[in-house]
């Protein structure tokens, strides 16, 4: 049986989450870092010294590019980011 799709809207839901959690870029790196040690294909050439936004957005751009292989990853972001939103924005990390 194959996963279901993960909303798009989860996608936009997940890297707003990223960006807004963290105060300082050094931070999310950090935690970028830390989270994707599995998949350490998804940090390569993203500019950390660029804008949070832009790196965070990078980022999730390559959890939705190959998304049945990163899926794992991405639920476990999108949890992350349940704890700071309110639930009506929660249920797009459901699955579609």
């Amino acid at each position: 049986m194959q996963a279901r799709q993960i909303h798009p809207g989860a996608y936009g839901a997940l890297i707003e989450a990223l960006a807004s959690i963290y105060s300082y870029k050094k931070d999310l790196k950090k935690f970028l870092q830390t989270r994707a040690t599995e998949h350490p294909e998804l940090l390569v050439g993203l500019d950390f010294d660029g804008y949070k936004r832009a790196f965070a957005e990078e980022f999730v751009d390559r959890l939705m590019a190959d998304e049945e292989q990163y899926r794992d990853l991405t639920m476990v972001r999108c949890r992350l980011g349940d704890e700071f939103r309110e639930p009506a924005e929660s249920e797009h990390c459901r699955p579609a």
